[in-house]
């Protein structure tokens, strides 16, 4: 066997065939005075390239058999290359190339290493239908063993960590945590809520009256109301978090002995309580504001004929389902809130769609990844949702129509599938909604 590959000092320790037809390189920044054959094809030929020696001393890694992977987003790992396919990327990498074209499995693909590209860092891309995929390098199997047993601790580090948010996407083995921010974990950021949210009015729901609301501390004979000490949710990745986040965990044994919020959670679920896995508690302040403020501009319309108790009455808060496809989409309504723009079925209107029951929601839900968690889980939103005056839905209706004998011309608060037995509503104003809990089961 002839060697192909080498560093710039010496022969890394690689050998195999001659080149045949289904596996050439083609390199477009060789060098024209390398000693490859006239095609610049180093494989092509048992004569060794050339390189001129380097002005500063390599890295121990470039004496190491580099371990290359593809990222398979439909089985969400990372995949090794097979034999010859590994040896031909780390021969260009050690190279500098910008490309390399190699054949694996009889399709013919191109490696960018060092190239832009729409996706970031180096991908891999089919010849024939151009599909994009992610690739990365490790300087040996050593070295990625003892990456992933930091990346493993940082994990456990985190999931002590009641303030974390712990869904992600993709398997364990395929989250690089050690790339992301350390400080927000080891420094807890403070977070609150304002002075004028205190969930003591009546129409917040009970629950979150008893353990949302401020506790009351005796100071000097004086009782004084003490807001919850929130912190701000970290994101082991970086994602930015406009959040507060605490974590709970389902109980285990007795379930008649939880805690306030769990049995409110428990209340709402109408499936089987031992799929609950946990719920993050989700308190944003800019989205709980924007509810409350969403309520009384909606009394304000509903109080045409001046009283205020009718209106009241008119008016609920219902805390509903909300099944969402992605992890990155239910993170984005935990920073922004519920937006009508990502409708997708509009059966009932174009607005945000909420099920009374969790066993509707759980079709639309999405799978997640958690860390120390060997179970699939999947993960969808309980929020608390304003319902005024409901309307029978129609398909692609927006806005809801005029209501019947309204002096002002005000339309419906909400669509529904049902009028006398609603199990689905839609919303349409922003701010109509407002999500309490990210709730995961199995």
């Amino acid at each position: 066997m002839a060697a192909v590959v080498a560093s710039a000092t010496r022969n890394l320790p690689w050998s195999f065939p001659a080149a045949s037809k289904n596996n050439i390189i083609n390199n477009s920044n060789t060098n024209s005075n390398s000693s490859s054959s006239s095609n610049n094809n180093p494989l092509a030929s048992s004569t060794m390239p050339t390189f001129a020696a380097p002005s500063m001393m390599l890295p121990r890694t470039a004496l190491e058999v580099g371990v290359w992977e593809c990222f398979l987003e439909e089985a969400n790992k990372w995949e090794p290359y097979p034999w010859p396919a590994n040896s031909i990327l780390e021969q260009a990498y050690c190279q500098s190339w910008h490309t390399v074209e190699f054949t694996s499995r009889g399709i013919r693909y191109e490696a960018k290493l060092a190239s832009p590209s729409p996706v970031p860092g180096m991908v891999q891309v089919n010849a024939s239908t151009g599909k994009q995929r992610k690739i990365r390098r490790w300087a040996s199997l050593a070295s990625k063993a003892v990456h992933l047993e930091q990346s493993r601790k940082r994990l456990e580090h985190c999931m002590q960590a009641d303030h974390v948010w712990v869904l992600f996407p993709q398997s364990q083995d395929a989250l690089n945590l050690e790339d992301g921010p350390l400080e927000g974990l080891l420094a807890r950021e403070k977070y609150n809520l304002g002075t004028q949210l205190t969930f003591s009015e009546a129409w917040w729901p009970d629950f979150m009256r008893a353990s949302w609301g401020r506790s009351s501390q005796e100071r000097g004979g004086h009782a004084q109301q003490q807001q919850q000490h929130l912190t701000r949710a970290f994101h082991p990745l970086g994602s930015p978090c406009n959040f507060a986040v605490h974590r709970l965990k389902a109980p285990i044994g007795d379930l008649n002995r939880v805690g306030v919020e769990w049995a409110a959670i428990m209340r709402y679920w109408n499936t089987q309580p031992t799929r609950l896995v946990g719920a993050l508690r989700i308190q944003s302040r800019h989205l709980l504001h924007g509810f409350a403020a969403a309520r009384e501009a909606m009394l304000a319309r509903l109080n045409e004929d001046g009283n205020e108790e009718t209106a009241g009455q008119k008016l609920q808060v219902k805390l509903l389902w909300h099944g969402t496809k992605s992890i990155e989409n239910l993170l984005d309504v935990c920073n922004e809130g519920f937006d009508r723009a990502h409708a997708h079925s509009c059966l009932y209107g174009k607005g945000c769609y909420f099920a009374k029951t969790s066993s509707y929601s759980e079709n639309y839900s999405c799978h997640v990844s958690i860390p120390c968690e060997s179970r699939p889980c999947r993960a969808m939103i309980l929020a608390a949702v304003l319902v005024g005056e409901c309307v029978q839905g129609t398909r692609n209706m927006y806005p809801p129509p005029v209501k019947g004998g309204s002096k002002c011309g005000e339309r419906y608060e909400n669509a529904v599938d049902n009028v006398s037995d609603p199990q689905i509503f839609v919303t349409f104003k922003d701010y109509q909604a407002v999500p309490l809990y990210v709730v995961v089961f199995s």
